[in-house]
């Protein structure tokens, strides 16, 4: 494995024991820092069984499909807390689909030379967007906007500009339930514990970026740009605190891509693939 690959994996996995450690700097229990370790790990099984049963060349609409799915599923039987539905109850755990499938399927995206699979995501904006989920959104939107830097394509361009203008809908109306303590919230908590607790809680925002921008292509730099948000807007408002907020789904989101993006696993269809490929080319 390359050593940039393993030095952004070994900052991510730094990223999230830093998060441990800032919850626990300000009250949180010790169970929900191992949660956090726990949802990481989960999530790297994650990418790289997903990288095992599909190559990374037709990986695109299988993860697609199950997004929508998901999301689907959500608006269908999902929990609904203050008008809100975004989750889905597993009983002994809640998990928010977008934040887990989104980060897998911008890994997918860099072989998009016609800008279709870009306009093929406004299904999950709009999904979404009935949600509503203002952060998932705009950090979705922000991403589809990053990726038009490799190829300005119509459907690409004009489905990124759509997204946008649904983010902004989603903060015009914004809706929200009640923050969730050591969920929600947490930077002013920091603030409230004092210049420890602010240094480490700083600290694992940017060890949590800083994979990114080591294995920029494949889906880094649109990761980069989704999780920034997802920082960003729980800064803002009451949203889930990647990595240093005991959320467990942009955990598993976030362990996934990493895996997808530096651990080379294999797949078992990869080469029936590519010598049908190999064979339709040279016909």
């Amino acid at each position: 494995m390359p050593r940039e690959r393993v030095a952004a994996l070994g900052i991510g996995t730094l990223a999230v024991v830093a998060g441990g450690f800032s919850l626990l700097l300000v009250g949180a229990p010790v169970g929900l820092a191992v949660r956090n370790l726990i949802a990481f790990a989960a999530g790297i099984g994650l990418g790289c069984l997903g990288q095992f049963l599909q190559p990374r060349e037709t990986a695109f609409w299988p993860r697609f499909v199950l997004t929508c799915l998901m999301l689907s599923l959500v608006l269908i039987v999902g929990t609904t807390i203050g008008g809100v539905s975004r989750w889905l109850d597993f009983g002994l755990f809640t998990l928010q689909p977008g934040l887990i499938l989104l980060p897998t399927l911008l890994t997918t995206l860099s072989q998009d030379h016609t800008g279709w699979r870009r306009a093929a995501l406004l299904l999950a904006v709009i999904l979404i967007a009935f949600q509503p989920d203002a952060a998932t959104l705009t950090a979705l939107a922000l991403a589809m906007t990053v990726m038009l830097r490799v190829n300005v394509k119509p459907p690409a361009l004009v489905t990124a500009l759509i997204a946008v203008a649904f983010s902004l809908g989603a903060w015009l109306t914004l809706r929200n339930p009640d923050p969730v303590a050591f969920v929600e919230g947490t930077v002013q908590l920091a603030v409230q514990h004092g210049a420890v607790a602010i240094a480490v809680h700083a600290a694992t925002m940017v060890l949590m970026l800083a994979p990114f921008l080591i294995v920029r292509k494949n889906g880094g730099l649109e990761n980069f740009t989704f999780f920034a948000l997802l920082a960003l807007a729980g800064v803002v408002a009451a949203f889930p605190m990647p990595l240093a907020g005991s959320a467990v789904s942009p955990l598993v989101g976030y362990g996934a891509a990493l895996a997808l993006l530096t651990i080379p696993v294999r797949s078992r269809f990869a080469a029936p693939f590519r010598r049908a490929q190999a064979a339709s080319t040279s016909i």
